[in-house]
C-alpha cells in the first residue's frame, strides 16, 4: 500500500482479516519509524540499512 494511505485503523483491520500489509516506498526516518510503530508487516525502502537501524532503536530503546 502507499504510505499516505497507512493508518492504525487500516493496519488493525487488515490484521483482523489476516491480510498482509506492506508499505512502499518508505525512505525517510520518521516515515520508517511510523510504519514500524503502526505494526505493518513489512516495508519497501531504497535504504535498508536505515530501516534496520531504526527497527533496532525501536525494539531496544
Amino acid at each position: 500500500m502507499r504510505y499516505r494511505l497507512l493508518s492504525k485503523r487500516l493496519v488493525e483491520k487488515a490484521k483482523t482479516e489476516k491480510i498482509y500489509t506492506a508499505v512502499y516506498t518508505v525512505n525517510h526516518p520518521f516515515s520508517i519509524a511510523r510504519v514500524l510503530r503502526l505494526g505493518a508487516h513489512g516495508l519497501f525502502t531504497d535504504i535498508p540499512s536505515l530501516a534496520i537501524q531504526i527497527r533496532k532503536k525501536l525494539t531496544n530503546p
